[in-house]
């Protein structure tokens, strides 16, 4: 059994140095981080999921939170599960801190991510 990779991200209050996170919807809430450069290869990763069943897979954004000082995720872009086509969220839903998922998921794209 492989080791699982998660990016190093331990303080909810430390800025990541990437802008999106694609949660991809699986039960392991695995995710692809993305810096603000390659919102087209999220885009298509997100089209990807969602091609293999996986319908509540979403491109979130980092967002902060002045109240608290910490970073937590936004929802940016998802698919419309009957017309299945992308859709921007107008009223986006907030999420966690971006910890969180980090801390719960596998990150299925590791890489350099530093600009």
């Amino acid at each position: 059994m492989s080791e699982i990779k998660r990016f190093n991200l331990t303080d909810k209050k430390e800025n990541p140095p990437f802008e999106y996170i694609l949660l991809t919807g699986h039960c392991y809430c695995d995710y692809y981080l993305y810096k603000e450069s390659e919102i087209e290869e999220a885009i298509t990763q997100l089209k990807a999921e969602f091609s293999k069943g996986f319908h509540n897979a979403r491109i979130c954004k980092k967002d902060f939170r002045n109240y608290d000082r910490t970073w937590r995720v936004e929802e940016f872009f998802s698919i419309d599960y009957f017309t299945g086509k992308l859709k921007y969220e107008d009223c986006p839903n907030r999420g966690l801190h971006i910890v969180f998922y980090i801390n719960a998921g596998e990150w299925l794209n590791p890489r350099e991510l530093q600009e």
